[in-house]
C-alpha cells in the first residue's frame, strides 16, 4: 500500500532534474519580483484613479492605498499577489521547464472535488471559529450595509486571488521543490512553514485587531 509520502515524493519526481537550489532561489525571487512589480504598478493606478476622480493629489491617494483606508484600497492591495502568480508560472517555465500543473497535485489539474470538499470544511470551522470569538473581537461597524454589499463581492474574489498566490508559492512551488531536491519532510513541510509564519508573524500588526 502506498502511503500519502510516498505518493507525493512520486507526484514531485518529475521536478528532481531541476530542483537545484540556485533554481529554487531565482524561482522565489521572480515571485518577489512580481510582488514588487505589481504592487508598483496597481498602487500607481489606484492613486491616478483617484486623483482623476476626486480633488486628491497623486501622493495622498499613494498614501491611502498603502494605509487600507478604504475598501477601494483594500483591493487594490490584495490585487498585488497577482505578481507572485505570474511570478510563479515565469518561473516553472523559464527554470524548470514544465508548467504549474504539478504543483496541484497527482493529475497536473485542480481535483475540483476535493477542492470542494476541502473548502466546505474550512468554511464550516471559519463560521464555528467567527461564532465562539465574536464576544471577545469588539468589531465596529465602518461601512453602511449598502456600501458594503458593493465591496463584499469583489473583496470575496480578491481575497481568493491572495490566497490561491500563498498557497501557490508555499505550498506549491516552494514545497514541492524542496521535496523534488529532499525527502525529509522537516525540510520539504518544515521551511515554507516557518518561512510563511515570519512573513505573516512580522506584518499581522498591520491590519488591525479586526
Amino acid at each position: 500500500m502506498t502511503t500519502p509520502l510516498a505518493q507525493y515524493l512520486n507526484d514531485v519526481a518529475p521536478l528532481r532534474p531541476r530542483a537545484g537550489i540556485w533554481r529554487i532561489l531565482l524561482g522565489l525571487a521572480f515571485a518577489v519580483t512580481g510582488q514588487i512589480v505589481a504592487t508598483v504598478v496597481i498602487f500607481a493606478t489606484y492613486a491616478a484613479v483617484t486623483t482623476l476622480t476626486t480633488d486628491m493629489g497623486f501622493g495622498e491617494a499613494l498614501d491611502r492605498a498603502g494605509a487600507l483606508r478604504t475598501p477601494g484600497s483594500l483591493i487594490a492591495v490584495l490585487l498585488t499577489f497577482i505578481g507572485p502568480i505570474l511570478g510563479v508560472w515565469l518561473a516553472m517555465r523559464w527554470l524548470h521547464k514544465t508548467g504549474t500543473g504539478i504543483l496541484m497535485g497527482h493529475s497536473g489539474q485542480l481535483d475540483i472535488a476535493l477542492f470542494n470538499r476541502a473548502a466546505a470544511i474550512f468554511l464550516i470551522l471559519g463560521v464555528a471559529a467567527f461564532l465562539v470569538t465574536l464576544p471577545l473581537q469588539g468589531l465596529e461597524r465602518n461601512l453602511p450595509m449598502s456600501r458594503w454589499l458593493i465591496w463584499v463581492v469583489p473583496a470575496l474574489v480578491v481575497t481568493f486571488v491572495q490566497v490561491f498566490a500563498e498557497e501557490l508559492l508555499f505550498r506549491g512551488y516552494l514545497q514541492s521543490q524542496l521535496a523534488a531536491r529532499f525527502r525529509s519532510p522537516l525540510i520539504f513541510v518544515g521551511i515554507p512553514t516557518l518561512i510563511f509564519g515570519a512573513a505573516h508573524g512580522s506584518n499581522a500588526a498591520a491590519f488591525g485587531a479586526n
